[in-house]
């Protein structure tokens, strides 16, 4: 199996090194290097989080949160930074992808007692079951995404319910990535890996025979990885997600 990872230029290099030594060390240290990066990555998203709902006066929220490290990591940064800034939040809860469904989480989540949920977990899963069960049970109307959540899926699936839904997205300036892109066409499939995903791009380099990386965007890391790039605040308006400033 051939597959081309279309990942951040910072990985380039380990992906491609660690799949030609072909060596479970090696991609078991890209493991590691990968969370470690993410959650220094979740730590700065929590922050910007908390900063978004200080600015518009939010002051108590429910979190609910993806059960592992990323998940844990992101919770906790954004927890401390909201109670920082003298907000509460009433409940917080972890969820696993591919429940049966999320009744039972979504019932905890509403006897808080409060407006807002916040959602750190992962679009093509768990975080849109918790989601869709919200607006379904008429739990909960108001929506603050982690970056995990933003995505066409989202609108696609639930509709035109999410407007005033808030979320942060990493600001990742563009490259010239011309050469890149046309080499990808047509000629295998093309993974492209988002923030919070980079676990993925060493699962997928295990069990490909060939491997090709192409850089589509940079983003700025000081010396021990952690992203020092600007969010993107964004909002849902008429269906659809809108920046609102760049922090």
């Amino acid at each position: 199996m051939k597959v081309i990872l279309l990942v951040s230029a910072f990985w380039v290099s380990l992906i491609n090194w660690a799949h030609a030594q072909q060596s479970t060390q090696v991609l078991l240290a890209s493991s590691q290097a990968v969370s470690l990066v993410d959650t220094k990555s979740a730590r700065r998203q929590g922050q910007v989080l908390a900063d978004i709902l200080k600015d518009r006066n939010i002051t108590g929220v429910a979190v609910t949160y993806i059960s592992d490290d990323y998940g844990k990591t992101l919770e906790t940064a954004f927890a401390r930074a909201f109670e920082a800034h003298g907000g509460r939040v009433a409940i917080s809860i972890s969820h696993q992808d591919g429940e049966e469904n999320y009744f039972a989480a979504v019932g905890a989540l509403a006897a808080a007692g409060v407006e807002h949920l916040v959602v750190l977990g992962h679009l093509e899963n768990g975080g849109l079951g918790i989601v869709q069960t919200a607006l379904d049970t008429g739990a909960f109307e108001k929506f603050v995404l982690g970056e995990g959540m933003i995505g066409d899926q989202l609108l696609q699936t639930i509709g035109d319910q999410l407007d005033g839904t808030l979320g942060a997205l990493p600001d990742y300036a563009e490259v010239d990535n011309s050469a890149a892109t046309s080499s990808v066409e047509g000629a295998a499939p093309a993974e492209k890996i988002l923030p919070g995903e980079l676990a993925r791009a060493v699962d997928l380099v295990k069990n490909a025979d060939q491997v090709e990386v192409g850089n589509t965007q940079f983003m700025p890391l000081m010396p021990v990885g952690e992203a020092t790039g600007a969010y993107r605040e964004l909002e849902i308006r008429n269906g659809k997600f809108e920046t609102v400033k760049i922090r």
